[in-house]
């Protein structure tokens, strides 16, 4: 359940934040009539409009794709990547030139804030999603508590991020330098998207980057936690801003009672949006923190086992598998990259072999706890008859032959598979 409700909140945090500065920026900006214009509802919907609009293509375009991942139809999951986050970067440098060159009309704005929201979505959910569904396994009823503390633990991650963006928009709405506050956020997203289409490129060996430029990347990769830190802290920031705002008087000596009262309520409101922002914004820092470290204190994986090879093939013989536990093995690629493999007596003569990783939690691997195998991330229970097939957190399928007494796997097949560790 923890696992859960960090994952989510670290996956969806960042781009929820973003897109509540920037409606808070387009709405005001789009609300804005033109000279001898009449403001209607129908234009000052639009912004969030262009929100929903985006949202909602994004979520059918995530759900198709999560789809095409599930059933194994999907393999080039990088190219993917890079193809959701190159649009993104070249959106977010328009919205950062749009913001202060001020030329953009109303539709543009609404356009932006579509596309931006739309690609978010489109790049966060299909992990969630794929999440999600990898806790209803085969033969495990939807209602068994495992499955319910899992879901539990996934909403409440995505109440968190709805509440924190909600607060911010209401409270940013108010502010009136948006411009710095929005660019920064921006910004702040947009070089974790470069360092991830960095790491991409150079992991597909697309573009090999210089030593020095490596070593920066490198870098640049251990700390890209703090990218969600400093939103986090933004958020604080305008929280902060807004309650100080809501503070000082609310209207001239001049104006009217009801104009007076008028104001006093809306500063009222402004301090509550602000408080709610504040206790969000440190609810979002402790989970990335403090839980997520409680989070990480998982179990150790074993250690390998040592394993023979003859004419280019892993050999192990099937005495040592026969005790029906879960055997770990590493071989080291050309490359330098440890590949884990598993291999486990499922019945009497069926054997299952994968990658010690998956699709959907990445190389964490895999555990033996209680006679049971275990995801080391989202502690999900593997159903040994399933080891050896694709679909929800199974490890990833690794090709093999029974013969000779012993379970022989290709060295070149081991090769291959480096990717999913590097």
């Amino acid at each position: 359940m923890l696992g859960q409700f960090v994952n989510l909140v670290t996956a969806t945090a960042p781009s929820a934040l973003v897109l509540a500065l920037i409606w808070a920026w387009a709405k005001p900006r789009a609300d804005t009539p033109a000279a001898g214009a009449v403001s209607t509802p129908a234009a000052s919907a639009r912004p969030t409009t262009g929100l929903l609009v985006g949202l909602g293509v994004g979520l059918v375009a995530a759900v198709g794709l999560t789809l095409l991942r599930d059933s194994a139809r999907l393999r080039q999951r990088e190219l993917v990547s890079l193809a959701t986050l190159v649009p993104l970067v070249v959106v977010e440098l328009g919205l950062m030139v749009l913001i202060w060159s001020g030329r953009g009309g109303r539709r543009t704005v609404v356009a932006g804030v579509g596309g931006l929201a739309g690609l978010l979505v489109f790049r966060d959910l299909p992990g969630v999603l794929l999440n999600w569904s990898a806790h209803l396994l085969p033969g495990q009823s939807a209602w068994a508590t495992d499955s319910l503390l899992r879901v539990a633990g996934l909403a409440g991650g995505a109440a968190l991020v709805a509440l924190a963006a909600w607060a911010l928009a209401r409270t940013a709405q108010s502010q009136r330098r948006l411009r710095p506050l929005v660019t920064v956020a921006l910004a702040l997203v947009a070089l974790g998207q470069v360092v991830t289409i960095l790491q991409l490129l150079h992991g597909r060996r697309i573009w090999r980057l210089p030593l020095a430029g490596f070593r920066v990347l490198v870098v640049a990769i251990n700390h890209q936690s703090w990218i969600l830190y400093a939103l986090i802290g933004l958020a604080a920031a305008v929280a902060v801003a807004g309650w100080r705002a809501g503070r000082r008087p609310a209207s001239e000596p001049t104006a009217r009672p009801a104009q007076v009262r008028l104001a006093q309520a809306q500063a009222i409101s402004r301090r509550r949006a602000a408080q709610l922002t504040l206790v969000a914004a440190g609810l979002l820092l402790a989970t990335v923190t403090g839980l997520a470290a409680l989070d990480a204190r998982k179990p150790q994986l074993s250690d390998p086992e040592p394993f023979d090879i003859v004419d280019d093939q892993a050999v192990i013989p099937l005495e040592r598998l026969a005790d029906g536990h879960l055997h770990r093995f590493v071989r080291l690629s050309a490359t330098g990259v440890e590949v884990r493999f598993i291999v486990i007596l499922k019945n009497a003569s069926a054997y299952g072999v994968g990658f010690d990783a998956c699709e959907i939690c990445g190389p964490t691997g895999y555990l033996e706890q209680s006679g049971q195998i275990v995801c080391r991330l989202c502690d999900v229970v593997i159903n040994r008859a399933t080891i050896g097939y694709r679909g929800g957190c199974n490890p990833i399928p690794l090709d093999h032959v029974v013969a000779g007494g012993a379970v022989r796997v290709k060295l070149s097949d081991l090769e291959a598979g480096a990717s999913h560790f590097a």
